[in-house]
This record gives C-alpha cells, structure tokens and sequence, in this order.
C-alpha cells in the first residue's frame, strides 16, 4: 500500500475483481439493445422461471473466467471456465479448470426433465464438474463414427472431450465421459444429433 494524494492505492491483487457473468438471450429482434436487466438473474436459482425476461444470466465466481468458446449440443450448452490461483507469489502456480452443463431450452434424458436454466449433470440441477488444474479448451462433442455400434452415426452415444493444460507439476490431459459420469449421464440419453454448434464472435478475424 502507498499513499498518493492523501488516498491509499490498493494492491491489485486484492482488488476483487467485477463478476463474470453467463449468458443465454433470447433472440426476438428487438427495436433496441437488450441489456442486463432484461434478464433473469439466476445464480442463485435452479431454473429460468420468468418468462417475461428475454433470457438468463449466471454470475461466476471471484476471478473465475470463460477461457473459449462454448458448445450447444441438444438443447444443451457446455462451457468451460479457469480460475487463476491465489497468493502472491504465482511463480509456478496454476489455477483451477471446470466444465459447466445448462439446460438451454426444455430437454429431457435419462427419464428426467430439465427446465430452462437447469443444470443437466444431476437431476437435483447439478451445473459444475470440476477437472483439475490447468486451462481449458472449448468442450467438443463427439459422436464416435470411428470404432462405434455402428459404421454410421445413429446408435453411438455421444461423447464430451475437454483438454486441459499442463502447468504447476500437472501434465496435460484429455478429459472424456469415461472421467466424467456426470457428463457421461447427461449424454447418455441425449442420442445423436445432426447439428453442433460452437458459439464464436463474428467480429473476431
């Protein structure tokens, strides 16, 4: 800490960072920009429940961030987020990965329902895996034409794979359903489907 101007300048490792928020809106062409209060914030809730919002919003935690970009998969979206470390001394250091799972729209799988907002990892909403140290890919989802029931697409159950980075004494890994039941479950009962989308800024070269 050091005085200028009579005012104390804090350390900006200490300075909390702003909330990162999720979002999902609801595309309906508006005369104007929608902004954050035209969604339902529901952090703190287990589904999205007003429907007069255009959509919902999910704050992360701390200095947790979305390191890529996410992927829709059935009415499912999957993203990643990194939480750097704590301390001062980040020589060496790595933070914490994990794999999000939202229900999009109304699906259902396994025998259960998931509403808007839900997450899709447990029946009781279950929104967040963790997957160790390191940095996150965008999740990719496959349908295992290769080595599957069948030489076609349409018995194979579908599959998540995650990279994460090495760092911190940690070597860098391959994360799959098989490590994973969570997601694993979730896919399970979603089959296979024609159409993956990963969400990129067409702004971005």
């Amino acid at each position: 800490m050091k005085a200028e101007g009579g005012k104390k300048s804090q350390d900006p490792r200490t300075v909390p960072a702003p909330v990162s928020p999720v979002r999902k809106v609801k595309d309906q062409n508006p005369s104007s920009p929608y902004t954050v209060a035209n969604l339902e914030n529901i952090t703190a809730s287990a589904k999205f429940q007003d429907t007069a919002k255009k959509g919902w919003v999910i704050g992360l935690t701390g200095q947790e961030r979305v390191p890529a970009d996410a992927t829709v998969y059935r009415g499912m979206v999957f993203f990643t987020t990194y939480t750097p470390p704590s301390g001062s001394n980040l020589c060496g250091a790595v933070g914490d990965a994990a794999l999000y799972g939202i229900a999009m729209m109304p699906v259902s799988f396994s025998g259960d329902k998931y509403d808007p907002g839900k997450g899709v990892f447990s029946q009781a909403g279950l929104r967040k895996v963790g997957l160790g140290k390191g940095v996150t890919s965008t999740p990719l989802i496959s349908v295992k034409p290769i080595g599957g029931a069948s030489s076609s697409t349409d018995n194979n159950t579908p599959d998540l794979v995650v990279a994460v980075s090495s760092g911190g004494g940690t070597d860098a890994q391959i994360k799959t359903g098989a490590q994973l039941p969570e997601v694993a479950k979730a896919l399970a009962g979603a089959g296979p489907s024609t159409t993956v989308l990963h969400w990129k800024d067409l702004r971005v070269p």
